[in-house]
């Protein structure tokens, strides 16, 4: 037995350590293909990312919405191309033991998103690490093969591509997995949940603005897509922490589970990070109304002010508010876009076209 536990020559054991230590995390450099500039919560959130991935661990990102999940997730791939693109390359050269005790030796990384959400992160990705190359495997056209994903620093793709494509996609190694949005796996029974954790890779990662919407379940459904075990089987999760803090409200087993997951969850609000974020700015923008906009503007305009006339001389102004109240809701449905008045409209807004423009 005590061989066992001996940590000698087993640099796991090291890596481990360092999670009893995480006001420690060792600062890294901006990535040198990046095009922004991080604000400093952010810079923070890419060095634990490095932090957990030279653990050999995986992490959910939680910030809130607009924080930049995005922007983190890929300075850290870019990171990793520019850092370590080299050292696998040396290792495979010289038939060394892989950098994290893995034979594999490509940085191809899948990211899984809404589908929804695919243009938005194409275009994220072309703005902010445009070194990298991306393939977004999509739609009815994409050639179904593996072969050339080698190619690519990311492959971009959908929850529902990828669990069509699960007998094909978990042949492939990837660098990295991350789920975008990964509440939509929470559901542990789901086919969804059964088809992500087939995929295969060095590293796994989920970015989530609500780690948690139902139940505790949830947290486990993703903690354990990204470390298997961290928190024993389904069952044992549920007898000894979900039931316990939902049903009882038994502070010491919720303690317990924060510190048990507190170095895999970086969650920051923007309220805790309000000092580095920009000051807010307005800006009004003016427009015209096209000119076919105007022409039922302008009518309804008469209209609405002959009724309101009428309801005044009938029953006097205090009983006519709702009239007017009325008639400017319709105005300010026309100035926005007269379909919203009227589902046989055909023609333009100028406001809408505006919105669009900029």
């Amino acid at each position: 037995m005590g061989d066992t536990f001996n940590d000698e020559g087993r640099t796991g054991f090291k890596r481990l350590e360092k999670l009893l230590v995480p006001d420690q995390v060792p600062e890294i450099g901006y990535p040198k293909g990046l095009n922004c500039t991080m604000r400093r919560y952010q810079a923070e959130g890419l060095n634990w990312l490095n932090f957990l991935q030279t653990a050999g661990l995986g992490g959910c990102l939680a910030d809130d919405m607009g924080l930049g999940k995005t922007i983190q997730t890929l300075a850290m791939l870019q990171y990793n191309k520019e850092n370590l693109d080299s050292e696998y390359t040396r290792q495979a050269e010289n038939n060394e033991p892989g950098l994290f005790e893995t034979s594999v030796i490509n940085l191809t990384s899948l990211i899984i998103v809404p589908a929804s959400l695919i243009y938005n992160w194409e275009n994220e990705i072309k703005r902010f690490v445009p070194e990298m190359k991306v393939c977004s495997y999509k739609g009815n056209q994409r050639k179904k093969s593996t072969s050339y994903f080698q190619n690519f620093d990311i492959i971009l793709s959908s929850y529902h591509t990828i669990r069509q494509d699960i007998e094909l996609i978990s042949a492939f190694s990837f660098h990295y997995i991350i789920l975008d949005e990964s509440q939509v796996i929470k559901n542990p029974a789901s086919m969804l949940y059964k088809t992500v954790t087939r995929l295969k890779s060095e590293f796994k990662l989920v970015l989530t603005g609500t780690p948690v919407e139902n139940s505790l379940t949830d947290l486990w459904t993703q903690l354990n897509f990204v470390n298997p075990g961290l928190l024993g089987d389904l069952a044992f999760f549920r007898r000894e922490f979900a039931k316990p803090i939902e049903k009882m409200g038994d502070d010491e087993k919720e303690l317990k589970l924060r510190k048990i997951i507190q170095p895999f969850i970086l969650r920051r609000t923007k309220e805790m990070v309000a000092r580095d974020l920009p000051p807010v700015s307005e800006q009004t923008v003016f427009c015209d109304m096209t000119d076919e906009q105007f022409k039922v503007y302008d009518e309804e305009k008469s209209s609405v002010r002959n009724s309101i006339l009428k309801s005044i001389a009938s029953t006097g102004p205090e009983k006519s508010a709702i009239v007017v109240l009325q008639g400017l809701m319709k105005l300010r449905q026309l100035s926005n876009h007269p379909v919203m008045a009227n589902e046989e409209y055909t023609f333009g807004s100028g406001k809408f076209e505006t919105v669009l423009e900029n």
